[in-house]
């Protein structure tokens, strides 16, 4: 198990989030074929996937200790 207050836990926790997010962004693109739709869809599911990647790890890092 991670530890949350220890650097490495942090960082990593961080690096999943960002693999998470690259892997949900090459799905949307590839498999559900966004990369060929409008650009405004695109840019609409980038900004949604990148903000909740982000929402994720400021929701963890500001969280405390679980039960």
């Amino acid at each position: 198990m991670i530890e949350h207050h220890s650097v490495a836990g942090r960082w990593t926790a961080v690096a999943v989030m960002l693999v998470a997010a690259l892997k949900g962004r090459a799905v949307l693109l590839y498999f559900m074929e966004l990369k060929g739709a409008p650009r405004g869809w695109r840019v609409a599911f980038e900004v949604w996937i990148w903000l909740c990647a982000a929402v994720v790890v400021a929701l963890w890092a500001v969280g405390g200790t679980s039960a």
